[in-house]
């Protein structure tokens, strides 16, 4: 019976762990949706998931998206030298900064950082894909 209860508070210990790694809108789970949104070629979605230092010029007066190929383009030269999205490493958040390090099917390591944008977690277009 002892053994049990301590199976059961274990249990309940790690199921906690792991969703608050991949808790929606965690940084982890931003750079899921991100990757996920640019491989299926939704850049709508994705740009839902990053910023740039140019994000007023992606709005227009009626604040609807207005595509930007440039960042579409060099989002796509990523995809092409490292593939798609295998795993999340690790999730680091300092403050309103965070990095996370993901592996990718090439077998490429890459850290990206994110930054907390208007409340939310967002993927930083010029540290990452310079």
């Amino acid at each position: 019976m002892k053994n049990k209860k301590l199976l059961l508070a274990l249990l309940i210990v790690i199921v906690s762990f792991l969703n608050s790694c991949y808790a929606p809108g965690s940084p982890s789970a931003v750079v899921k949706n991100a990757f996920a949104a640019a491989e299926k070629g939704d850049w709508d979605k994705f740009y839902e998931f990053s910023v740039t230092s140019i994000d007023d010029v992606l709005w227009d007066k009626d604040y609807s998206r207005i595509g930007n190929s440039l960042a579409q383009d060099i989002m796509q030269g990523f995809l092409y030298s490292h593939d798609s999205l295998k795993n999340i490493i690790s999730e680091t958040i300092d403050g309103d900064q965070a990095t996370v390090t993901a592996s990718f099917k090439k077998g490429n390591d890459y850290d990206l950082k994110l930054i907390k944008h208007e409340g939310k977690w967002k993927i930083h277009f010029q540290y990452n894909f310079k």
